[in-house]
């Protein structure tokens, strides 16, 4: 989550009567999964999200009740730290696997096979 995603839920909207409605994900931003450098002005952190749009709704008269502040696109963020995750830990597992196949072991392992399919062969 951007650090303006996080100041817009922060803000004190609930203290002005008049905010109706707030959504700060009305309008789902861009997923950036890597670090990110544009004009070497600005660096957008890995895993966040920039470049939505929130919504807030004021009215001439007072609001009755609590200020709910929804996140309508809250779910897919999540979703996608979730998916990055995964990638993070499937990149780990084939590593390791690749570290497998190539100590001596695994390579005992498939010429014991390799003689295993011979000898079953001959019979």
């Amino acid at each position: 989550m951007s650090s303006f995603v996080i100041l817009a839920i922060e803000a004190k909207w609930a203290d002005c009567p008049y905010v109706h409605y707030l959504d700060v994900d009305f309008i789902p931003g861009v997923y950036f999964p890597e670090e990110t450098t544009f004009d070497e002005l600005i660096t957008v952190e890995a895993g966040s999200v920039w470049a939505g749009l929130g919504l807030a709704l004021l009215l001439p008269v007072a609001r009755e009740g609590e200020l709910v502040i929804h996140q309508s696109q809250k779910s897919l963020y999540e979703m996608l730290c979730t998916y990055k995750a995964l990638q993070q830990e499937l990149a780990a597992a084939r590593q390791e696997i690749t570290t497998m196949q190539q100590s001596k072991f695994w390579k005992l392992r498939n010429l014991w096979h390799r003689w295993k399919r011979i000898l079953t062969l001959r019979r």
